[in-house]
């Protein structure tokens, strides 16, 4: 068949399609759930013994864990790649039943510490990337894209986010002391390795403490799965596969529209909230941003956490915050064009919560806290949506909807998709 699956053996790509008898129609396309958080989901597929008779493959042969497995459309177009999680001969039937677990996984090996992640993101080559000192509390910088970017290098894998990152976000009014109105982009999100390596964890406090091995800190650190879900979450960005060993980085989209004569399959569900706004929660733990300085501390300082509501639906990640950076440079009414940065690493400012010009009157912008990473999920428990279910053509575009399915074997696309 012109869809592929092909197996990593020998030091090449052989094409097995010829030997699949199962699991190819429901090939996982879509990695994210209604909330924008992170999903990789495992699948089975079943491949007949007769494997073994290929010129390829020995009498004996057997599928091994971790080898690789690559699934194309057409021949060439990428659908998604994984590796084996575990293969089980069935003497009943004379298959194979080889689980697949997706590449994305592999994340999940790696933790948020300062050896792992932290000497990576000080690769950083400009001040999107990683500043070392900034101009508030004398603490390197990171920017949110080059941390996400980081924990692919790590795992072997690399990160495109030139879709992304020029996008407006938000428009900033009444900047710095020009009052000056300047775009918000992706790439112009930061924050504090010091926080950063506190991830999940109930205190501020340097990043040697929570490494340590004498300490139960190393308990609550998180993957870079884990955090790379937050992140994902907090900005609505979806994440696609487009190579065995990269991936990229797509701005939340539309739904799909399929045609009627295109609908093989529909199914319409008008689905009620599972919560009352009125009575729902929301947890938020973290450190005061006036206090990062904190992090520098060998004495574990306590964060407090703040509620809202009468329940506990949503907890935040403790110990994330998140900055607008101030390196920009635009033209006010008058005409005059204030660069906010110094050409040099040294004098990136990071922009707190707080005032910074309280003598002055000057409120400057604030940082984010995951704001979005609550509309998601609050949006999700306590909104009325339409869920649709729609059978069709193979999609090729990358929608940032709730599943999307490939049926490899008719060319098909099953899609779930809400709106609310």
């Amino acid at each position: 068949m012109a869809n592929k699956v092909e197996h990593y053996y020998s030091a090449a790509w052989r094409d097995i399609s010829d030997y699949v008898e199962g699991g190819i129609d429901r090939i996982p396309r879509s990695m994210i759930n209604e909330d924008f958080t992170l999903k990789a989901e495992m699948f089975t597929i079943t491949i007949a013994e007769t494997i073994r008779q290929s010129a390829v493959y020995p009498d004996n042969f057997e599928f091994s864990a971790g080898e690789l497995l690559k699934f194309t459309m057409n021949d060439t177009s990428f659908v998604i790649g994984g590796k084996i999680d575990s293969s089980t001969y069935n003497y009943t039937n004379m298959t194979f039943d080889v689980r697949v677990k997706l590449t994305i996984k592999d994340l999940e090996d790696y933790k948020v510490d300062a050896t792992t992640l932290g000497t990576q993101l000080a690769t950083g080559v400009n001040w999107y990337e990683y500043c070392a000192l900034d101009g508030v509390v004398g603490l390197p910088v990171v920017g949110l894209l080059w941390v996400m970017q980081s924990m692919f290098i790590v795992a072997g894998y690399t990160l495109d986010v030139s879709e992304v990152e020029n996008e407006v976000v938000l428009t900033q009014a009444n900047w710095g002391l020009n009052f000056a109105t300047i775009d918000i982009t992706y790439r112009d999100f930061m924050t504090y390795p010091a926080i950063l390596m506190c991830i999940n964890q109930s205190v501020a406090v340097v990043s040697s403490v929570i490494d340590s091995v004498d300490n139960d800190y190393r308990r609550n650190k998180i993957s870079f799965f884990e955090c790379l879900s937050v992140l994902l979450s907090a900005l609505s960005l979806g994440l696609v596969q487009t190579s065995m060993t990269a991936f990229k980085l797509v701005s939340s989209t539309s739904n799909y529209i399929v045609t009627d004569d295109n609908n093989f399959e529909y199914s319409k569900e008008k689905m009620k909230a599972e919560s009352d706004l009125t009575v729902f929660g929301i947890r938020n733990q973290t450190n005061s941003d006036e206090n990062v300085a904190n992090y520098g501390s060998m004495t574990p300082i306590t964060i407090n956490a703040l509620s809202s509501g009468e329940g506990d639906q949503i907890t935040y990640m403790m110990n994330l915050a998140v900055y607008i950076t101030n390196a920009k440079t635009v033209t006010t009414e008058n005409g005059y064009s204030p660069t906010y940065y110094a050409g040099t690493y040294l004098y990136q400012l990071c922009m707190p919560e707080v005032s910074l010009d309280l003598v002055f009157g000057i409120t400057f912008p604030s940082s984010i806290n995951w704001l979005n990473t609550a509309q998601k999920q609050v949006r999700a428990k306590v909104s009325d949506f339409v869920k649709e279910t729609i059978l069709t053509n193979y999609q090729s575009t990358d929608k940032t909807v709730m599943d999307h399915n490939i049926d490899m074997q008719f060319s098909n696309s099953e899609i779930t998709q809400e709106t609310y």
